[in-house]
């Protein structure tokens, strides 16, 4: 997923994208469904470590930094302005784990972009058929050029 433009990538789409990967989903056997910063991505259990698939090194990957949320899903949907977001500090954390439907997670990217996440719906468990359903409020830095 990229904070920057609002997209979500396959892994698989290899080098060409993964300068816009700020984070990943991943649902560990003991950790359930989490969130990694792309640069923290784990590598148990894949069959290809991200620089397999991308040929990158780590030092060239995001960072995105999580914190669970004190906010309720009511607190989360009035957030209506970008001002409403000026309470996010960074974390030290590049993953949350033991996400939940309803649960709230403050984020950070390695460019001071902000926002919150609301887990809307965890279908699966571990392995390739799982997803996450989720919405988020973003206060961003820089608008991307649309041409």
């Amino acid at each position: 997923v990229s904070v920057f433009n609002n997209q979500t990538y396959a892994i698989n789409q290899g080098a060409e994208t993964a300068a816009l990967w700020d984070f990943g989903y991943f649902y560990g056997g003991t950790t359930g469904a989490s969130f990694y910063s792309v640069y923290d991505f784990p590598s148990a259990g894949f069959t290809k470590t991200i620089k397999e698939v991308t040929g990158l090194e780590r030092n060239q990957l995001n960072n995105c930094y999580f914190k669970l949320s004190d906010k309720t899903a009511a607190e989360f949907d009035a957030i209506s302005t970008k001002a409403d977001l000026d309470f996010i500090m960074q974390s030290a954390s590049e993953r949350v784990q033991y996400l939940s439907k309803d649960k709230i997670v403050e984020f950070v990217d390695q460019y001071g972009n902000k926002g919150l996440i609301k887990v809307l719906k965890i279908e699966g468990t571990n392995g390739t058929s799982g997803k996450i359903t989720f919405t988020t409020k973003v206060q961003v830095n820089a608008e991307p050029i649309k041409l």
